[in-house]
């Protein structure tokens, strides 16, 4: 049995893509070791993200999170039991959106096409958070 997480975290500041690279490959180094997948969300000022795994291992990955200076009002949004991952072969796949990326990049993360992150397969709830996150930070990709 597995559970899935969903939290949303603020940002102390706005990251360069160098930046969020070493979180990623970090969070992608700490979830294989630990059996987490999942996918993560940033936009300029804040994340989401989507851990799936075991639960002793969410409470760990959680509370190191916690303690990550780089996130601030951390909420957990959701978190449930469930019989199989939404996403099995993503340690940790991230999208980072800004203004400035090109109409094209952004409509793939837009909430009507969502479901080319494969979040389709996601439960509803999960995809309905990340879609209210994208529509409320991004309100011009809407649809």
């Amino acid at each position: 049995m597995f559970e899935t997480m969903v939290y949303i975290s603020s940002t102390a500041k706005t990251f360069e893509q160098s930046e969020i690279d070493v979180i990623l490959k970090s969070s992608v180094k700490n979830n294989l070791a630990s059996g987490i997948t999942g996918v993560l969300i940033y936009g300029d000022g804040g994340f989401i993200q989507v851990l799936e795994g075991k639960g002793h291992a969410l409470d760990s990955t959680y509370k190191r999170i916690l303690c990550d200076p780089r996130h601030s009002g951390i909420m957990v949004l959701y978190r449930e039991k469930v019989s199989q991952r939404s996403f099995p072969d993503w340690g940790m796949a991230c999208h980072k959106l800004v203004a400035s990326n090109s109409n094209a990049d952004l409509i793939k993360l837009s909430s009507s096409n969502i479901s080319k992150l494969g979040i389709t397969e996601a439960r509803a709830e999960v995809a309905q958070l990340l879609k209210s996150f994208l529509k409320i930070n991004f309100p011009h990709l809407a649809a």
